[in-house]
C-alpha cells in the first residue's frame, strides 16, 4: 500500500468516541512503524496524567526519512 492511500484510509476515519469532561492526551508521529514504545509512552501519559484516552494523531509522511 503506498502512502497516498495509507493517508487517505487515515483521513476517512471517524473520531474515536469521546464524551464531554473526557481527558484526551495527543500524540502525533509517523508511527512507521507503531511499536511497543509508542505504546508504552501512551499508557505512561494516560496513568501520570490521568487521561482518558490517547490519540494518535498519524503524519501521512516522516520529512527526516
Amino acid at each position: 500500500m503506498n502512502q497516498a492511500s495509507v493517508a487517505s484510509q487515515i483521513l476517512s476515519q471517524p473520531i474515536p468516541l469521546h464524551t464531554a469532561g473526557m481527558r484526551v492526551g495527543l500524540l502525533g508521529g509517523s508511527f512507521n512503524p507503531p511499536h511497543r514504545a509508542h505504546r508504552a509512552i501512551s499508557l505512561f501519559a494516560i496513568k501520570r496524567l490521568r487521561l482518558d484516552r490517547v490519540w494518535w494523531l498519524v503524519t501521512p509522511g516522516n520529512p527526516l526519512k
